[in-house]
């Protein structure tokens, strides 16, 4: 239940702070920073999905990241393929960062009883490092792949005239939303000295947001993607199974033989 409570409430969220048009000033941001060099397009938008699976979670993350990906790159007549295998890579890294970054996280956290400031001390530290290193070679790597065109020229004139702050269309909500996930995220460090799960912080934090954000409950929860949620049940009931029937003690011990 911690996991699946961490990951749904983070869901809901980036369901949520979507409507407030941060994706899009996101977007537009990455754009203009790079002035139509596509390399620096593609560490931006890779360094975006590291950061943002550190604070919301990956899956999220490259939910809605890889939508606005693709609408960049068919804008900029770009093929999408390396930057949605970038992002990939990044956002399971800067998901290494953290305890919610990654279900595995989540699955290690809750098992072991470790708390969010376990996963800043012990693996942030690595995640920043795989993540200046993975830098550097995706710049060796694709130097040479990306051409700027005419057409992309005349495209980024044309998107350095868009004002990316009209993107935002519900600023209180933004400011809501950001507000509510900082709390959440300091929340999380201290839920261990009160001895409650994180998936309780977490569903607290978005029930709130829903509630001030004066959205349909049943509007959001459709929005959710049930698919990864059902998935990871699915995954915990094949995982319990075989512990209570006793494989994964033989084939421990098997291993360690």
């Amino acid at each position: 239940f911690n996991k699946l409570g961490i990951i749904i409430g983070m869901m809901i969220f980036t369901i949520i702070a979507k409507e407030s048009g941060i994706f899009q000033y996101l977007a537009l941001k990455v754009i203009k920073y790079s002035k139509g060099n596509s390399l620096i397009l593609l560490i931006s938008l890779s360094l975006l999905a590291g950061f943002l699976s550190s604070i919301l979670d990956e899956i999220t993350t490259l939910l809605f990241l890889a939508n606005i990906t693709l609408a960049i790159t068919h804008i900029l007549e770009i093929s999408p393929l390396p930057f949605l295998i970038s992002e990939i890579i990044f956002a399971n890294i800067g998901g290494l960062a953290t305890y919610v970054g990654t279900p595995a996280n989540i699955m290690i956290g809750s098992a072991a009883k470790l708390n969010f400031y376990d996963f800043i001390y012990h693996t942030t530290p690595i995640s920043i490092i795989l993540i200046l290193f993975n830098v550097f070679y995706f710049v060796i790597l694709f130097k040479n792949t990306f051409k700027k065109n005419n057409t992309q020229n005349d495209i980024i004139l044309q998107l350095n005239k868009i004002d990316e702050r009209k993107a935002i269309t519900n600023l209180p909500l933004l400011k809501n939303s950001l507000l509510i996930l900082v709390i959440t995220i300091i929340s999380s460090f201290f839920s261990h000295l009160i001895n409650l799960d994180l998936s309780i912080v977490y569903l607290l934090g978005a029930m709130i947001l829903l509630f001030v954000s004066h959205n349909k409950p049943d509007e959001i929860y459709a929005q959710i993607d049930w698919r990864i949620i059902f998935f990871l049940i699915g995954l915990n009931v094949l995982a319990g199974t075989l512990k209570e029937n006793g494989f994964i003690e033989i084939v421990s011990s098997r291993l360690l033989t």
